[in-house]
């Protein structure tokens, strides 16, 4: 009897993400919004977590994983100016910072 209530709560709990009326578009939720985009300034940082990797903090202290990082900037401390948007519906082990899809990154001199 408790594995078949498990069971229940876990198919209703599965399907609300699919009840929407017919009357309303559906989102895609791998494009962000162009207002979600992210530019300023920030530090490449060498974060020993997960096997290492590194991220990007940002002067305003948000924290972005970029999923891929041009071997010329894995410094630490190579200062960048960053332009990313956010990456909706993906998961990584790490849960360091926002998972982001560079658009540009150039290094900062001075």
């Amino acid at each position: 009897m408790r594995n078949r209530m498990l069971a229940l709560a876990l198919a209703v709990a599965m399907s609300g993400g699919a009840c929407r009326s017919a009357d309303q578009p559906s989102q895609d939720l791998s494009a962000p919004a162009p207002s979600e985009r992210i530019e300023g300034f920030g530090v490449v940082t060498y974060v020993d977590l997960e096997g290492g990797f590194f991220g990007i903090t940002m002067e305003d202290g948000r924290r972005l994983d970029p999923q891929q990082l041009e071997e010329p900037f894995r410094r630490d401390g190579l200062r960048v100016r960053v332009v990313a948007e956010p990456v909706r519906g993906v998961m990584t082990t790490r849960m360091w910072g926002v998972v982001v899809k560079l658009v540009d990154i150039q290094r900062r001199d001075g």
